[in-house]
């Protein structure tokens, strides 16, 4: 009898935390896919590309060339452009030396995947220039990695919240089909986004167990993944304001900053943590240039006094809501939370100033992405609100229609994700003519139309 009973709970318990199951079901079919459009002839040659090459450069320059002044580029790069006439040069000139002008954040999440592909090309006679087809396979894997890791802990965060099994699974495969997180985890892997996606979800897991915790214990972990966000995107680091979110209500927060200050040895060590990763950014500057501190971007920079608030979320261009319309749904999320005034002002105040700031680079669109690639990182907090709208609707009527959007955007996101990966969306000078005229289209003319320069 007692037997039965144990085995009644596991099979009640696997069927409670099936949507753990269903994250494993949706990376096992997101690396088949990844594998077929990534790996195969031809294909691998154009997986690291545009800003990619520069997070990835890395890699190569300290295990294979040891050049942390990327001369390597002129000769061996370029060699493996899919297209030699897109060859994008990410490096920069600070103190008259040649530097990569991107952080190393994301090499540093790709290491042990480019370790495992570098050794095995060296132990089998394979090439090993850190470009050959292996290290794109192993790349990928480290992207789908990264999303997993992504995944397990927005998982974790949303069952914080108490949302239904069933409300989870459908927020995470929302996120997941119905954004451009599913095209940066699978198109362009070498991008930073979905490593950063994974990190933001560690750190809002971590910082919601320990904002609510009686003793205000923490895990090394919470520290460490903010460091983390920082050394792949320093903006990134706005996160931290999440916090006013997370606990709740002020008093909740200043309890729990109460408690770090009396925990000074623990506060010192998490305190290391969160340094130690930027601070290998400093170190590579430091043995590149001869200073700890410099401005890797050159020319480019943020112009507060411009922001394209409206742009960034609403144009043809690359508008947030005009390409990912289920972020518009889960909008609705601030109102299903109003009645805790706090947490409602302090979520729609990050949004507000996170906008404000990534709206006012002066490449506001970003280049060449899919919707608003700086966002994918913050998908996190968008599947919360999510969360909070199902949660919000209660009647039959209301969540019927609310499914009904869902897969209309889904549907529209993955047929869109396929245009613009056949150039049938133009990867940077969309405009109201070009969107409406690519509009659930698909034909050989519109890729000669949309892939040509405006």
């Amino acid at each position: 009898m007692a037997s039965f009973h144990f085995q009644y709970l596991r099979i009640y318990m696997m069927f409670k935390n099936w949507d753990r199951s269903l994250i494993t079901l949706l990376l096992l079919i997101l690396g088949l896919y990844s594998a077929r459009i990534n790996w195969h002839d031809g294909q691998w040659q154009h997986v690291i590309e545009s800003d990619g090459k520069g997070y990835y450069a890395y890699l190569p320059a300290v295990f294979v060339y040891q050049d942390l002044h990327f001369a390597f580029y002129d000769s061996v790069d370029v060699q493996h452009a899919y297209d030699p006439s897109l060859a994008f040069d990410y490096r920069s000139q600070v103190h008259n030396v040649s530097i990569n002008k991107f952080y190393a954040g994301t090499a540093f999440c790709m290491l042990p995947f480019f370790i495992v592909a570098h050794g095995i090309s060296i132990l089998f006679g394979l090439t090993a220039d850190g470009y050959a087809q292996l290290y794109v396979v192993f790349l990928t894997l480290a992207a789908l990695f990264y999303l997993g890791l992504g995944l397990h802990f927005f998982r974790k965060l949303l069952s914080a919240y108490q949302v239904k099994t069933r409300d989870r699974a459908l927020v995470i495969v929302s996120m997941l089909l119905g954004t451009n997180l599913f095209y940066y985890a699978i198109g362009e892997v070498s991008m930073s986004h979905v490593y950063s996606f994974a990190w933001v979800s560690v750190f809002l897991f971590f910082s919601h167990t320990f904002l609510h915790s009686d003793d205000g214990r923490f895990s090394w972990w919470l520290p460490f993944s903010l460091g983390m966000i920082v050394f792949i995107r320093p903006v990134n680091g706005l996160i931290i304001f999440t916090w006013f979110f997370l606990a709740g209500d002020i008093q909740r927060l200043l309890i729990v900053i109460q408690q770090v200050l009396q925990q000074r040895i623990r506060t010192a060590i998490a305190l290391a943590l969160l340094l130690i990763p930027p601070f290998l950014q400093l170190l590579i500057y430091k043995l590149q240039t001869g200073h700890f501190l410099i401005y890797s971007y050159g020319q480019d920079y943020f112009d507060f006094t411009n922001p394209h608030f409206s742009d960034f979320l609403w144009s043809y261009r690359k508008g947030y809501f005009v390409y990912t319309p289920l972020a518009l749904i889960a909008c609705v999320g601030f109102w299903a939370i109003r009645k805790n005034r706090f947490q409602c002002v302090s979520i729609l105040g990050f949004y507000i100033v996170l906008i404000y700031i990534l709206s006012s680079w002066w490449n506001w669109y970003y280049g060449g992405s899919f919707s608003t690639r700086v966002l994918v990182e913050y998908l996190p907090l968008t599947g919360l609100l999510f969360a909070f709208t199902l949660q919000w609707l209660s009647s039959k009527t209301a969540r019927g229609i609310l499914y009904f959007l869902i897969v209309a955007c889904i549907a529209l996101n993955q047929f869109q994700t396929m245009q613009y990966r056949y150039y049938m969306i133009h990867w940077s000078d969309m405009d109201r003519t070009r969107y409406w005229d690519a509009f659930l289209r698909w034909d050989t003319d519109l890729v000669k139309t949309q892939s040509s320069n405006p």
